[in-house]
């Protein structure tokens, strides 16, 4: 996968996208202690993505997350509690065979594979990891 510019989520108005200039996101958001927020580039198998960590960038709508530095592995095991978004607030709890078949589809974007009620998002997700850094929780981030 291709990585992102460092000009990703940059506008005219705030061309570091950074929340200066034109836009005013006000302060980034932080996640809750304990989760990660990683934007998935590669899905090797079942049980296996690859992913970058994904950093706050102000918009003209809002905060979104991009993908940067060098993607890492994560082990996604049989009993991971999956959440895909079906709308602002809105999740769906999914076993670790439907979050990885959404997960694939999303990255090749596979219409026939992503069906309502999921979209694509942008690959976000925010994980929680246990203490073998296994992914514990994933949930897909809705947006825009």
């Amino acid at each position: 996968m291709a990585k992102p510019s460092a000009s990703a989520g940059a506008s005219k108005a705030d061309p570091a996208g950074s929340g200066g200039g034109g836009n005013d996101c006000g302060k980034p958001p932080t996640p809750p202690a304990g989760v990660k927020i990683v934007q998935v580039g590669l899905h090797r198998d079942i049980a296996v993505f690859e992913a970058m960590d994904a950093q706050p960038k102000c918009t003209s709508n809002d905060w979104i997350y991009h993908g940067e530095g060098e993607p890492k592995g994560y082990k996604l095991p049989a009993g991971v509690k999956g959440e895909l978004a079906t709308g602002p607030g809105k999740f769906q709890a999914v076993y670790r065979e439907e979050l990885s078949k959404h997960i694939d589809g999303c990255l090749r974007e596979d219409c026939n594979v992503v069906k309502q009620p999921y979209s694509c998002y942008g690959n976000v997700y925010e994980i929680t990891l246990d203490s073998k850094g296994e992914v514990q929780t994933m949930r897909e981030r809705w947006s825009v």
